[in-house]
């Protein structure tokens, strides 16, 4: 992810922004109060819920998909005898 610069496929983006914004504020970022502004939705505790049983659901789907996965060494090279 850091390497190719990909986001985390299951991340919470209000958790994300609520976790930016107080890295922003400990950087000595402007404070804006009574202005919502980035990470505010992460004090709508239904959208955490929502947003947290999609990353459940997420996580339960690559379990499966890594459970099944079957690993395959490289292809041999056949051999051209002429």
């Amino acid at each position: 992810m850091v390497t190719k610069g990909e986001d985390y496929a299951f991340a919470r983006p209000s958790l994300v922004a609520f976790k930016r914004r107080k890295l922003q504020l400990q950087a000595g970022a402007e404070r804006r109060v009574a202005r919502r502004g980035l990470g505010y939705e992460y004090n709508d505790k239904a959208l955490r819920r929502r947003e947290r049983e999609i990353v459940e659901q997420q996580e339960r789907a690559y379990a499966v998909m890594t459970a099944h996965w079957q690993p395959h060494g490289p292809a041999t090279a056949s051999k051209n005898t002429t």
